[in-house]
């Protein structure tokens, strides 16, 4: 029995241990417990960390050498010598034309300036071969093009004669002692980076394409005529009354439609009456509401706006009678004509918000208390003469009717001489001219005699 499982009591009846189950629920414990991947991580982070100092000192190690490469390979350039000048200077006078730099000048300039400053003396010399055979003339022109044209590929030509005469010098020095192969390489070298084939196809193309390619473009146009009408032509709300429906139908096949999208597209782009023109053949009775309302959502409304604005058109069609209608209503009201009770239910079924209902309603009863017949001017003269009136009361009535007090002084004369009152009609003619008098001097007054001066 192993020494960590414990023997049961003598006098307990157990049965036997199964070791297997035991080894094995032990083992899934520790797999659980997690400590094999942690002994993993540490074994791999110890040797990680172990080889860490060995691989700086091999990267120092290598970098040591590259470096001592480096400086053979810099030193090989032969850079800021002077035979490095003379090359340079040697080449872009064999390949590239370039006169008038010589190796004194790319030696001297590096030696007091520098290495940027020998470039430069070697990039302007090649420019100005550059710049000298293209502009010939002062100003830019189309000659000026021409004639920088033909000089640019006289300078490609050239500098292609220059390299081939290089390499076929080369190539008759026998084998064994042939040592200037690469020589033709600094040629090969030289037109790639700086672009001589790229920059005499960027020449070449306008000429290419002005005298070739362009009018082999038209005679082939005219051969198989490839242009095809474009999608807003051929949706142009006039092209039905030009073109068959099946010639439309097959370019916007050719455009990738489906049937059901170029019947949506032809809707889209067919002309359509506007909103003025459903509105007056909805006003003449025409068209019923569901069609005007159909033909005004196809232009562009959703449903709910296409009811209202069908709604709207109603209302714009019955607006001038029921306006009629509550005028006649008013009127018919304030003369005393129908009740109050009638008038409401009149009002009450134009459609109308409550609030414009209920001023309607207050309008008809102040018309309604306003009276619409008046006593002539002859039955007031009548009631003056017999007493009935007096002047005040005479000239309210007046005033009432809307007569303005200079109206009310020729009619009070005129009743007065009518009633052969001829003291009262001279204080009345006395009053007229006293007010005529003040209104001169800018202080009018009323024409009108008060009752007191007429019975004094």
């Amino acid at each position: 029995m192993p020494d960590d499982v414990i023997p049961p009591p003598a006098d307990i009846n157990v049965p036997p241990p199964d070791y297997f189950t035991a080894g094995k629920l032990q083992a899934e414990g520790q797999k659980e417990s997690g400590w094999p991947e942690r002994l993993a991580a540490a074994l791999i982070l110890a040797i990680v960390r172990l080889l860490v100092p060995f691989v700086r000192i091999l990267t120092n190690s290598l970098d040591e050498i590259l470096a001592a490469l480096a400086d053979l390979f810099l030193a090989g350039q032969g850079e800021g010598s002077r035979g490095f000048a003379n090359l340079v200077a040697a080449v872009l006078g064999d390949l590239l034309g370039v006169e008038g730099v010589t190796g004194e000048k790319i030696f001297t300039a590096f030696q007091t300036r520098g290495r940027i400053s020998a470039m430069k003396e070697v990039g302007s010399g090649f420019l100005d071969v550059l710049s000298k055979e293209m502009i010939t003339t002062g100003n830019v022109s189309p000659e000026q093009g021409d004639a920088a044209v033909r000089s640019f590929l006289g300078f490609v030509l050239s500098f292609s004669v220059r390299q081939g005469n290089i390499a076929f010098l080369t190539s008759l020095i026998p084998e064994e002692f042939r040592f200037g192969d690469g020589f033709r390489e600094y040629g090969e070298l030289m037109a790639k980076n700086l672009g001589l084939g790229r920059l005499t196809r960027l020449v070449l193309r306008p000429l290419v394409t002005t005298l070739a390619a362009t009018p082999f473009q038209w005679k082939l146009n005219e051969l198989y005529r490839p242009t095809q009408l474009k999608l807003a032509d051929v949706v142009n709300p006039f092209s039905g009354a030009v073109m068959d429906a099946k010639l439309i139908w097959a370019d916007l096949a050719r455009e990738g439609y489906s049937d059901d999208k170029i019947q949506a597209l032809l809707e889209l782009h067919r002309k359509k009456l506007s909103e003025a023109d459903l509105s007056t053949l909805f006003s003449a009775g025409h068209i019923d509401q569901a069609t005007l309302q159909q033909r005004i959502q196809r232009l562009g409304y959703t449903l709910e706006d296409a009811q209202q604005r069908a709604e709207v058109d109603r209302l714009d069609k019955v607006k001038p009678y029921f306006e009629e209608l509550r005028a006649a209503a008013v009127g018919a009201y304030a003369n005393g004509h129908i009740q109050r009770d009638e008038l409401k239910g009149i009002v009450d079924g134009l459609p109308l918000t409550t609030e414009v209902k209920t001023y309607i309603m207050l309008a008809a009863d102040y018309k309604r208390r306003v009276p619409t017949k008046h006593l002539t001017v002859a039955q007031l003269e009548a009631a003056f003469s017999e007493g009935i009136i007096d002047l005040t009361e005479f000239t309210d009535h007046l005033t009432v009717q809307g007569y303005s007090d200079d109206d009310q002084s020729v009619l009070l004369l005129l009743t007065l001489l009518k009633l052969a009152k001829a003291a009262d009609a001279a204080k009345a003619k006395a009053a007229r001219s006293a007010a005529a008098a003040a209104k001169k001097a800018g202080k009018p007054t009323s024409p009108l005699p008060t009752p007191a001066q007429l019975t004094g």
